[in-house]
């Protein structure tokens, strides 16, 4: 019971004065906006499926009661889904998603404040749950984090005591069992992790006690079992969100800078560096937030309380990171795509041209089609414009009557928008 009090208490004197936003630049893209979750929820987790779906998992909704349901949300098409139940209802949860492809949800409390060390996999490919070997350590507030060695490591939270851990313990999926490793140097709750490209672990920020805000920063070297100190965030933040991008930096976003300001701030750390520096805000403060990475390259941010009045104020909008430009915005415009044909009907030996209008410097494929199942095919790039010109010579032989098909598909390299595709036939006369 102690843990779960100790807990509404930290969200009550977090959120209790109307929150001052950290200051940092703001910048945000227009476009269609992003879905919001379903169920707003705090204290939740979130992880990315193989599918390439983000799966909210847990959390505590607004009458502080710990919820069981999973939410899937979709990039590609900027909706949600309701997935089966947790077996185990929790908040203050970890989530992970393993090499299996199986993600699972880690240790957390119950409604009354029991922690957990309760381990469930979701497969997403069968929307359903199986028990797994719990955790040697209960706990709640705990953070978790895929090593490259294919091992899952739950790092910190708390007890039942609401006494703050640096419990390290480690999971293999292969042989469903755990392993104690060496102590996390600077015990806490609420804090973050993510893998570096360096196979590291980095617990980030987090709390020591109900009023002790850190920006501790600590690595975890799996190949040696060993910690080291790292260069501190630039701000002190507990029950943030920490996520590694594409290009290696992790992004350290949210949270509460103390009893009183409730953070939009996003920092970067370089590994390599050993350096951080601010990028881009969140549009909505917040913090008991999750947020997870995409295969289009960004990073989503969603739920937890932007304000806690006693009824609480959660935030169920989801908004999106995109590294690549240091910017946050709503769901990426569809490709555009149109093309033209310089014939609508040939004769056979005769040139054909494709004219295509569509982004800029995006990959252009053309595809034609012939009845006996040959292809001609184009690839190339469009201009600075967004043109794209190709021509080609109808192959000679009696083929009068016959319709040719003319594919064009569009696609970005990034991968942050979904590939677009248009069709066209013209006549053999």
């Amino acid at each position: 019971m102690a843990s779960v009090c100790l807990a509404l208490a930290v969200a009550t004197d977090i959120g209790a004065a109307t929150p001052n936003v950290t200051a940092a630049r703001v910048a945000v893209n227009t476009g269609t906006s992003l879905a919001p979750m379903p169920t707003p929820r705090y204290f939740l987790a979130a992880a990315t499926g193989h599918d390439g779906k983000i799966y909210a998992i847990g959390g505590l909704t607004s009458g502080g009661t710990a919820a069981a349901t999973v939410e899937a949300y979709n990039p590609e098409t900027n909706s949600w889904s309701t997935e089966a139940p947790m077996p185990t209802a929790r908040h203050d949860l970890a989530a992970v998603t393993a090499a299996n492809g199986r993600i699972y949800a880690i240790g957390g409390a119950t409604t009354d404040g029991t922690p957990l060390a309760a381990v469930e996999a979701y497969d997403p490919d069968s929307n359903s749950w199986s028990t797994e070997a719990p955790m040697p350590t209960a706990r709640w507030g705990l953070a978790a984090a895929a090593g490259l060695d294919g091992k899952i490591y739950a790092v910190g939270g708390a007890d039942s005591d609401s006494k703050t851990a640096g419990t390290l313990e480690a999971y293999d999926a292969a042989t469903n069992s755990w392993s104690t490793k060496r102590s996390m140097p600077t015990a806490r709750y609420f804090l973050a992790a993510a893998t570096g490209s360096d196979g590291k672990i980095y617990a980030v920020g987090g709390s020591s006690d109900p009023i002790s805000i850190l920006a501790t920063v600590e690595a975890y070297d799996p190949a040696t079992d060993s910690w080291s100190t790292q260069a501190p965030m630039p701000s002190t933040r507990a029950a943030l969100a920490a996520v590694a991008g594409p290009n290696g930096t992790i992004y350290a976003i949210g949270g509460a800078n103390d009893p009183v300001n409730i953070a939009a701030a996003v920092e970067a750390y370089n590994p390599a560096t050993n350096s951080w520096s601010a990028a881009a805000a969140m549009p909505t403060p917040r913090w008991g937030l999750a947020a997870a990475g995409a295969p289009n390259g960004r990073i989503y941010a969603m739920g937890g309380v932007e304000r806690f009045d006693g009824a609480g104020k959660l935030v169920g909008t989801m908004e999106a990171f995109d590294p690549a430009i240091n910017s946050w915005g709503a769901a990426p415009s569809p490709l555009a795509i149109s093309f033209k044909l310089a014939h609508g009907s040939i004769k056979a030996g005769q040139k054909q041209m494709v004219a295509v209008t569509t982004a800029p410097s995006v990959r252009v494929t053309i595809l034609v089609s012939f009845p006996d199942g040959s292809k001609k095919t184009k690839d190339g790039t469009a201009t600075s414009t967004g043109q794209f010109t190709w021509s080609f010579k109808e192959p000679p032989g009696k083929a009068k009557g016959q319709n040719r098909t003319v594919k064009v598909t569009v696609t970005v390299a990034s991968g942050s928008k979904p590939p677009k595709s248009a069709s066209k036939h013209y006549k053999i006369t």
